[in-house]
């Protein structure tokens, strides 16, 4: 009886963790995308300076808020989530900033691609 009970346990201990890990990546996720949409309303309103220190401040927030992710999460998926996240303070500052708004875009698709590909849904188990 003692086995079984301490399965029990364990099992509930695994579910909460499972529970806990997936609503903390949806909450972290969320703050993501919408941290991009105001990059990107900064730059449309032509306040590259914002939008630049915008994109500096989530470039540090992703490397630090995503330094667990790697437990759970596809590591080439990270890499490229982080590839993108990275150019965006160097495209304001050094490249075309027409290319800004596009990256933007390409983030958050990354960003909701991540989040959608670690929900418990059927399409994911099968």
């Amino acid at each position: 009886m003692k086995r079984v009970l301490v399965a029990v346990v364990l099992l509930l201990l695994v579910c909460i963790g499972c529970a806990v890990s997936i609503t903390l990546q949806h909450a972290v996720l969320e703050e993501f995308m919408t941290k991009t949409e105001q990059m990107e309303e900064l730059f449309k309103r032509g306040d590259v300076a914002g939008a630049v220190a915008a994109a500096e401040s989530f470039t540090a927030d992703y490397t630090d808020k995503t330094r667990v992710f790697s437990l759970f999460l596809p590591h080439t998926m990270l890499t490229e989530v982080e590839k993108s996240v990275v150019s965006l303070p160097a495209i304001l500052t050094h490249g075309e900033h027409k290319d800004f708004v596009a990256e933007v875009h390409r983030c958050r698709l990354l960003l909701q691609k991540m989040h959608d590909l670690e929900m418990p849904t059927l399409q994911n188990i099968l």
